[in-house]
């Protein structure tokens, strides 16, 4: 399974708004009028995602005002080239 897939599935996990993995595209913001997912369900996304691929919350925190899904697969892949 690729990694937008993944992350994709994780994403589904926390948010109420969308009705499959499948509806989560890069452009969507994580909380908001995007996905909906207040700061704790991010938090547990972002934890989530430093248990599976290696992500430092705090460098996604500081690199963006607007935590996406791009820039949350920007930073897993970065990651993974570093």
């Amino acid at each position: 399974m690729d990694t937008t897939r993944q992350v994709q599935e994780i994403i589904f996990r926390y948010s109420t708004t969308v009705p499959s993995p499948d509806e989560i595209s890069v452009e969507m913001p994580l909380g908001g009028a995007g996905l909906g997912l207040d700061s704790v369900a991010i938090l547990d996304l972002l934890f989530e995602c430093e248990k599976r691929f290696g992500l430092e919350p705090a460098t996604l925190l500081s690199q963006h005002q607007t935590l996406t899904v791009g820039s949350l697969l920007a930073c897993i892949e970065k990651g993974k080239r570093d």
